[in-house]
């Protein structure tokens, strides 16, 4: 709602003001007005002057050919429509009489009043604001509190179960680290197994080859001998019929004496023929000696197999013994029908000395070519034989052996590889303890952290009490107490302004001090009792109509305390007021 502030500008003699500039300056801050903001008008030939201002109260300047005159100030509360500013002024006396450096000063304190006013209220709102935000920091502080308790006995489980792994890893690292020492020594009593089964081996071997060799030679020997003394035999019996033949040469009347020779060459042939049988059984007894040589080699084949400990390797190496036993078995039949075949001959010589005593002894010669050569070859493949059979075994058991060799070095080898995994499973929960251990770190600090934020929020909650508790003055001075009591505040040098406080008695609606008219002051009651929150310290109070139930204390910067004492009708209140008008 605006206010018109219209008239006739006159001077002192009653003549009209023409080209006059009235500024109205705007002294406090409200709602739709700013203090310092001015209005003005230049009265025209008639002197009229004429503006629209909103409630509030203001300054008034006139400025008339260059020169400034301020006049003073007054309130307009909009409860009219239309002043002029003789009307105005007249409701401000006192004011007028006020010099203009003084008027000036009171209008800045004004200003101040008003602008403090608006940030207390700013300031009790910031207030409101941090004190719902330290009570969200209070609680979101409780809550880090409960987390990081959460986790401080998560970590503590954590750290418990890590300690358990960690021995649990442990301790199977060390029975790791004893299977890995078993098995190095089991590795190195198998390399030692193997290398004596090995020398085992190749020791039975030789023994049986040597054995079964020398044997075969002795009987191939024995059969020579027979085959020698055979062929001694023939000799004789060559020998017999040469005499016999010379006899018979000599002459033909000892024919007689010739056929007794010849019946002693008939005996001679079966001495042979009885050699020859005697050969035979020599090859018999030879044949049988080869039996008993393949089951020596056999045992001796067995024996090596067990050394080696491979029971299959001992059969193939017994069949092949037995097959070499088999070959000489052969060789003894092939020696067997070499000497019925020399006995034969025998027979053969024996009719041939009969029919024709002059070819006896190329056939003899020949035959025992033949059974020489027999002989020797006989000899030669036993020994080629026993040779092949003696290197066949040997081979098998150095390679069986060599087999047992692999295979242990393979389980050295896999046990190493054990023990090498054991370390690294070692190292493995060496790191997983320090990992636990870092994340217990983690959990202190996270701990410690949130002990600290619950500490700073506990802080600014007090704080923010506090700050809710402070009062706020009217000079923009912030006051730090406890809102039972607080420094009071008055403004210079003159006590009865408006805006400036007094101690004094309210008497219907009107401050009554005992000097000026009660119906020229208007004010309001900031305080009674003992709480006070509006009065700033280092400003003045004046004291008026109290007795002794006020007590005041007007140095600056001191403190009031005050008690409202009402009359029996009720109309008269004693206390602080701050004047309005």
């Amino acid at each position: 709602m605006s206010i018109l502030v219209s008239g006739i500008l006159k001077s002192p003699a009653g003549a009209v003001i023409a080209g006059a500039q009235i500024t109205l300056t705007a002294l406090t801050t409200s709602p739709d007005l700013l203090a310092g903001v001015s209005a003005s008008a230049v009265t025209i030939d008639t002197g009229y002057y004429g503006m629209n201002v909103l409630p509030g109260a203001y300054s008034l300047t006139v400025a008339v050919n260059g020169k400034s005159q301020v006049y003073g100030s007054f309130r307009l509360d909009g409860t009219e429509t239309t002043v002029t500013l003789n009307m105005v002024l007249r409701r401000n006396l006192v004011e007028v009489s006020i010099p203009g450096e003084l008027l000036t000063g009171f209008r800045q304190i004004q200003n101040n009043v008003a602008d403090d006013l608006e940030a207390m209220r700013q300031l009790k709102s910031g207030a409101l604001v941090s004190a719902d935000s330290a009570g969200k920091s209070a609680t979101d502080a409780k809550s880090s509190a409960e987390a990081a308790a959460s986790s401080e006995a998560n970590a503590a489980n954590s750290e418990s179960a890590a300690a358990q792994s960690a021995k649990d890893l442990q301790d199977a690292v060390a029975k790791a680290g004893e299977s890995a020492s078993d098995a190095e020594k089991q590795a190195v009593s198998a390399s030692g197994s193997a290398e004596t089964a090995k020398q085992a081996a190749t020791t039975a071997a030789n023994d049986a080859a040597l054995l079964t060799a020398d044997k075969i030679r002795s009987e191939v020997a024995n059969h020579a001998d027979s085959a020698s003394q055979s062929a001694l035999n023939a000799s004789d019996a060559k020998d017999a019929a040469e005499k016999a033949a010379s006899n018979a040469a000599l002459s033909e009347n000892n024919a007689a004496g010739s056929a007794t020779d010849a019946a002693a060459s008939d005996a001679s042939a079966k001495r042979s023929t009885e050699n020859a049988q005697t050969s035979e059984q020599a090859a018999k007894l030879s044949e049988t000696n080869a039996e008993k040589s393949a089951a020596t080699a056999t045992s001796a084949a067995a024996t090596a197999t067990t050394a080696a400990g491979t029971a299959t390797d001992a059969a193939q190496q017994a069949a092949t013994s037995e097959q070499n036993a088999s070959q000489s078995e052969k060789n003894a039949a092939a020696s067997e029908v070499s000497a019925i075949q020399a006995a034969r001959d025998s027979t053969a010589a024996r009719d041939e000395v009969v029919s024709k005593v002059t070819g006896f002894d190329a056939h003899v010669s020949q035959q025992t070519d033949i059974i020489t050569k027999a002989a020797h070859d006989a000899t030669t493949k036993a020994d080629s034989d026993i040779t092949a059979a003696g290197e066949t075994v040997k081979q098998a058991i150095q390679t069986q052996g060599q087999h047992f060799v692999d295979s242990a070095h393979t389980e050295a080898t896999s046990a190493g590889q054990s023990a090498q995994d054991a370390q690294t499973a070692s190292h493995a929960a060496q790191q997983a303890n320090a990992d636990a251990q870092t994340a217990l770190n983690d959990t202190m600090t996270a701990k410690q952290s949130a002990k600290d934020a619950e500490s700073n929020a506990l802080k600014a909650s007090q704080e923010a009490q506090d700050a809710a508790k402070t009062p706020v003055t009217t000079d923009g001075t912030t006051i730090t107490g406890d809102g039972k009591g607080t420094p009071l505040s008055l403004a210079r040098p003159e006590p009865y302004a408006v805006g400036t406080y007094a101690l004094c008695t309210f008497n219907g609606s009107n401050l009554y001090d005992g000097v000026h008219d009660p119906a020229l002051i208007k004010g309001e009651m900031v305080g009674n009792g003992d709480f006070i929150n509006t009065i700033a310290p280092g400003t003045w109070l004046r004291v008026c109509q109290v007795d002794g139930s006020i007590s005041a204390y007007n140095p600056p910067g001191t403190w009031i305390s005050c008690s409202s004492n009402y009359n029996s009708g009720g109309s008269e209140i004693r206390g602080i007021w701050r004047r309005i008008a």
